[in-house]
């Protein structure tokens, strides 16, 4: 028998016998005492002693208990001990049979005879207030909540744990149970048939889901679907209007009326709900849409500041919290397996981190790639001219493998998010998807060859001895001389060339001093006939880059402009290695401009052919100047 004694039951039927979840110790023993005197008559030979039971196992039982929670022991009083779910066990035996209670009224504290202290439940009116609870998170400290209808209707003592759905329940029950009386339900019909009208089947419908299946009910409200909002508005409308205008309400009434306030603050509160979530996914479309647009990748302070077609702030529309979990899902999982996120975080070296989504990455490439190239470049020529002009050189002129740190200490100062798209392993797999796709083909410049990201020069187009070709032009001609007799003297010295030049460039380079002064007063002879008065050389060049430069796009119009010149550059070189100063003249720059003209197709797909030639003809004598 000492296995079967519950010492909990015992108590909660003491505390339930005295109405008072404190049971003193003392007078309770004396009870679980008789108790099991009463318990062993009629028993068995083998018997236990109730005092010596009680001494050896009530009170480990009972600290055991009060380690689960279950009763509390007054540290001041020990002879005296509380039952912690006293409250919300009485409230939950009150629902027990829902359906034998369907006509009465909800249960309150003179109903259940108890008279809770204000410190062990929480008071919610059945008013905004019950939406606003509804909406905050259930906290679990006081389970006892009493709800108070509006006006004289009463209160309803319920659970925390049954609101909203269980709570709901028990009002389609008690809803159901009057509608039973035939003349109820024809009368609801028939005045709601007014509201509905075209709609009577689905009214019809509705009306025997109650009687035949309430707690489906439940569920559809969960959905508060456009037809259920409006019938339980009408509804608890058409119960409130001519249930609250009589003076006496039947028991049956009571409890409809009663329901019908907690359903319409139920149904109003899941309608708010869907609207929401059906914004916020709207929302979320939207940041969709910002995630394509340009630039393409966005920190968390400009994906805060996205707006929707109507100029209105996405954040807001969808909470924080909303936001951050939608972004980690996308993040952590792809619609088809084996295959990238749609949204990936990339972090640059500065600690930053950006948020791109997974069709853009390439695209983003291509287009940092075209916005780093100019910056690195010219970063580069500065570096070297000032070297240059120090009579210093660096590895990075001669080795490609130097010059590649370079360009990645470059990028990684002018293009930071490029560059950590270029360190990030996951570039090559987004590569394969993107670029070979399903069908093994690709509309984008390839980045990776056997496994490997391609050089950085061959990425940005940029060429080592171009680059360094360009600078010498810009330096005096006699940099190149001096440089010459300090690689020569340091060669007799033994030391390390600062120079190396072979024997038939240093011939050349005998003949380009007494060249250039040729040129050079060739070109000043021909630029006192091309630039009109009241123009300078640049200023003249400006304006006629402005005629057959016409492009609306401003940074593709500088593309093409740094493009012509680098051609004409190369041409310009080219020029120079073949120059035979006897027939230089100021007609020399009319001679070359004809030949790159001709030489390049895209230069004769520009229409205004007449601002073009004079344009490349004024920019040889530029370069001639500058030497």
């Amino acid at each position: 028998m000492a296995q079967k004694i519950n010492v909990y039951g015992m108590l909660n039927s003491y505390a339930v016998k005295n109405n008072n979840p404190l049971v003193d110790l003392d007078p309770f023993v004396a009870y679980f005492e008789k108790y099991l005197k009463r318990a062993q008559e009629g028993e068995g030979d083998e018997k236990i002693d109730p005092a010596e039971w009680l001494e050896r196992n009530l009170a480990p039982q009972l600290s055991s208990l009060a380690e689960q929670g279950k009763i509390a022991i007054n540290g001041k009083e020990k002879n005296r001990i509380c039952l912690c779910d006293y409250y919300a066990e009485r409230v939950l035996g009150a629902y027990k049979n829902p359906d034998n209670d369907a006509a009465l009224p909800f249960p309150d504290e003179f109903s259940l005879g108890l008279k809770i202290p204000d410190d062990q439940k929480r008071t919610v009116k059945v008013t905004a207030e019950m939406a606003a609870y509804l909406a905050e998170p259930q906290e679990t400290d006081l389970p006892v909540i009493t709800l108070k209808f509006p006006g004289e209707y009463g209160s309803a003592l319920v659970l925390s744990s049954m609101i909203p759905f269980r709570l709901l329940e028990i009002c389609m029950l008690k809803i159901r149970n009057f509608l039973q009386n035939r003349s109820n339900r024809v009368h609801v019909q028939y005045k709601l048939g007014s509201h509905f009208a075209g709609r009577e089947a689905y009214l019809r419908d509705t009306l025997d889901q109650i009687q035949n299946r309430p707690m489906s009910c439940v569920r559809d409200m969960g959905e508060a679907g456009e037809f259920i909002f409006y019938f339980w508005t009408y509804f608890c409308s058409l119960i409130r209007s001519e249930l609250t205008i009589k003076n006496e309400l039947l028991a049956e009434e009571s409890a409809v009326l009663q329901s019908a306030f907690i359903v319409e603050i139920c149904i109003g509160f899941f309608r708010s709900r869907v609207s929401k979530a059906r914004e916020a996914e709207l929302a979320l479309k939207s940041f969709e849409l910002e995630m394509e647009k340009p630039p393409y990748y966005f920190s968390r302070e400009a994906i805060a500041g996205f707006k929707d077609n109507r100029g209105f702030p996405l954040l807001g529309q969808y909470s924080q919290e909303e936001l951050d979990g939608y972004i980690k899902k996308r993040c952590g999982e792809s619609a088809v397996f084996d295959e990238m996120p749609e949204l990936l975080i990339f972090h640059t070296g500065d600690g930053a981190s950006w948020l791109i989504k997974k069709s853009k990455v390439i695209p983003l490439c291509i287009k940092l790639l075209a916005e780093a190239r100019v910056p690195v470049s010219r970063a580069i020529s500065r570096r070297w001219k000032n070297k240059l002009q120090s009579y210093l050189r660096e590895p990075a002129m001669d080795d490609d493998g130097e010059f590649e740190k370079l360009l990645a200490h470059y990028l990684e100062e002018y293009a930071p998010v490029l560059s950590a798209l270029f360190r990030d392993h996951r570039l090559y797999l987004i590569h394969e998807e993107m670029v070979l796709g399903q069908a093994g083909t690709s509309e984008f410049p390839r980045f990776f060859a056997r496994d490997e990201l391609l050089p950085l020069r061959v990425l940005l187009l940029l060429k080592r001895r171009e680059i360094l070709a360009d600078v010498k032009l810009l330096l005096p001609f006699w940099n190149s001389f001096v440089s010459g007799l300090l690689a020569f003297f340091s060669r007799l010295r033994g030391k390390k060339q600062v120079f190396e030049r072979t024997e038939e460039e240093a011939a050349k380079k005998v003949h380009v001093p007494e060249t250039m002064r040729i040129l050079q007063n060739a070109a000043l002879e021909a630029e006192a006939g091309a630039v009109p008065d009241g123009y300078t050389l640049e200023s003249y060049l400006e304006e006629l880059t402005s005629r057959w430069g016409k492009l609306l796009n401003k940074q593709a119009k500088t593309d093409l402009v740094n493009d012509v010149n680098a051609l004409i550059r190369d041409k310009f070189r080219q020029f120079l290695k073949t120059a035979k100063r006897p027939l230089i003249n100021k007609n020399t720059f009319i001679i070359l401009t004809d030949e790159i003209m001709r030489g390049s197709q895209g230069l004769r797909q520009i229409s205004e052919q007449n601002a073009l030639s004079l344009y490349i003809k004024l920019y040889l004598i530029k370069l001639c100047r500058k030497k």
